[in-house]
């Protein structure tokens, strides 16, 4: 099964706001109620979702769903894929929306103990 929901940085850190009501084992789908959830518990820096049995690549339905008309849906977020494989995380990687070359490019993950 799928994970995604909102990375959020709030008064006490970072924090994940999942979202818990995930049907479909292939594509993830972030509720309205769990967005604004998430901007009530602090800053939302970014999505995550995981790619089981898969590679942190951007898939092409993950591609659609971050763009509108071309441009990033959410500017200046961070969009996390995790790698799970046989239920354990094995990899993550981080993207962020490159306006010189109009897409979305991996960066650096930086975690703060």
């Amino acid at each position: 099964m799928e994970a995604a929901g909102v990375l959020v940085r709030g008064e006490n850190g970072p924090a994940l706001i999942p979202e818990v009501t995930q049907q479909d084992p292939t594509q993830f789908h972030l509720k309205a109620a769990t967005i604004i959830t998430a901007s009530e518990s602090g800053d939302i820096v970014g999505f995550y979702h995981s790619h089981p049995d898969g590679t942190t690549a951007l898939s092409v339905q993950d591609t659609r769903s971050m763009r509108i008309g071309g441009r990033p849906s959410w500017p200046g977020l961070t969009w996390l894929v995790l790698s799970v494989i046989n239920g354990r995380c094995v990899d993550m990687c981080a993207y962020m929306w490159n306006s010189d070359r109009r897409e979305f490019l991996s960066v650096a993950v930086l975690i703060d103990e």
